[in-house]
């Protein structure tokens, strides 16, 4: 399933978009089989940055929030889609800062 997402993720974050449109990034987390597997679906993905471990959320928003220049005017948007521990680690990260960041919890199931 990983390869799957990562592929369209890939494939879209190669696209060539408008000068005025958006910047986009993504980073996939691999949490779950063995090391040795998700060294191979870490290296086997090409042109997407793909670490392995939890994401430190706290860390991430910090850093992102920073570039952009988030205010209580412009905030940083953070969607989330995953299982629901995941979520809720992504959502609890945003507490104390809702005056610069914006959390949406986004579900889907198969």
């Amino acid at each position: 399933l990983f390869q799957v997402f990562a592929a369209s993720i890939a494939e879209c974050l190669c696209m060539e978009y408008p000068d005025s449109a958006p910047q986009f990034t993504a980073v996939c987390y691999l949490t779950s089989g063995s090391q040795e597997d998700c060294e191979k679906n870490a290296s086997s993905m090409a042109g997407l940055d793909v670490r392995i471990g939890r994401p430190d959320f706290g860390e991430i928003y910090n850093a992102m929030a920073a570039e952009m220049g988030a205010t209580r005017r412009r905030k940083l948007l953070v969607q989330a889609c995953g299982p629901p521990s995941f979520v809720a680690s992504a959502s609890a990260a945003c507490s104390g800062c809702h005056d610069r960041v914006s959390f949406e919890a986004a579900a889907f199931e198969f």
